[in-house]
C-alpha cells in the first residue's frame, strides 16, 4: 500500500514535492483555498486536489487527513499552518506533521505545539552560509548517494547583462537553485520576483559541477563571477 502525503497550502513548493513524491511512488493530495491555484495543481498526473480551507476539519477529512501517514504545511502564513497542523495530528491521528515557519522565532513555539518537524527556510539557509559558503577551506563538493550536491557564491559583476533582472527572466539551468542572495548585511531568501543587483552575491545549489567556463553552461553562470577563484 502506498504511504500518503498531504500538502497544505502553497503553490511552488507544492508543485515541486507533488511531482517529486509521487514519481517516489507516495499518494499525494494537496489542499488549497484558491481555486485558479487549485485548476493549476491539477495538471500534475496523479495528484488528488482538494479546494477548500485547510483549517477547517470537514476539509481535511474530505482530503483523506485520517488516513496520511504526513501533512506538510506550506502555507505562507504561520497561523494557519499551525492550525492545520494541529487538527491532522489531534483530530485526525496524523503519525507525523511538518511545517514551514516563516518566522524562525516561532520555530521553539512550533515545537511545543506538537509539530513533529517545523521547518524555517530563513534558518536553514543561514545555517548553509555559515556552515559552507564563508569557510575558506570547505570542500563545495558533497557527495551523495546519486551522484554530487554542488554549493557556491557567485557574484554578480557590476557590468553584468543580468543585472536589473527578476530570477525568473534569468538563464537559470534547471538543475541550479538560487538559496539564497546576498546584498551587503542582508540575507535575502529569494523568490521569481526579487531583482538582481550589481555586486549580490548568489549561494546556488547544483546537482553537478558548476564551471563557469564551460561552453555547455548557461549564459547566467558565464556571465558570473566565482567567489573562490
Amino acid at each position: 500500500m502506498k504511504r500518503s502525503v498531504l500538502l497544505i497550502g502553497g503553490y511552488s513548493k507544492t508543485r515541486s514535492l507533488a511531482t517529486s513524491l509521487i514519481a517516489k511512488g507516495y499518494a499525494v493530495t494537496a489542499i488549497n483555498d484558491n481555486p485558479t491555484i487549485c485548476d493549476e495543481l491539477s495538471s500534475i498526473d496523479g495528484l488528488e486536489v482538494v479546494c477548500g480551507d485547510s483549517c477547517e476539519a470537514g476539509i481535511l477529512d474530505e482530503a483523506g487527513a485520517g488516513s496520511c501517514d504526513i501533512s506538510i504545511a506550506l502555507s505562507n502564513s504561520d497561523a494557519r499552518n499551525l492550525v492545520s497542523s494541529e487538527l491532522c495530528k489531534e483530530r485526525f491521528g496524523v503519525p507525523k506533521s511538518v511545517s514551514i515557519v516563516n518566522d524562525a522565532k516561532k520555530l521553539e513555539f512550533f515545537h511545543s505545539m506538537g509539530v513533529n518537524a517545523p521547518i524555517s527556510v530563513a534558518h536553514m539557509i543561514t545555517s548553509l552560509i555559515e556552515q559552507q559558503a564563508f569557510v575558506d577551506d570547505l570542500e563545495n563538493v558533497i557527495p551523495m548517494d546519486h551522484g554530487q550536491i554542488e554549493v557556491m557564491e557567485l557574484r554578480v559583476p557590476k557590468d553584468s547583462p543580468h543585472a536589473g533582472k527578476r530570477i525568473r527572466e534569468l538563464d537559470i539551468p534547471g538543475d541550479v537553485i538560487v538559496a539564497c542572495l546576498l546584498r551587503g548585511p542582508r540575507t535575502i531568501v529569494p523568490n521569481g520576483n526579487t531583482t538582481v543587483l550589481p555586486g549580490d552575491r548568489l549561494i546556488v545549489i547544483s546537482g553537478q559541477h558548476l564551471e563557469s567556463d564551460s561552453s555547455d553552461d548557461s549564459e547566467f553562470l558565464n556571465d558570473m563571477q566565482d567567489v573562490r577563484s
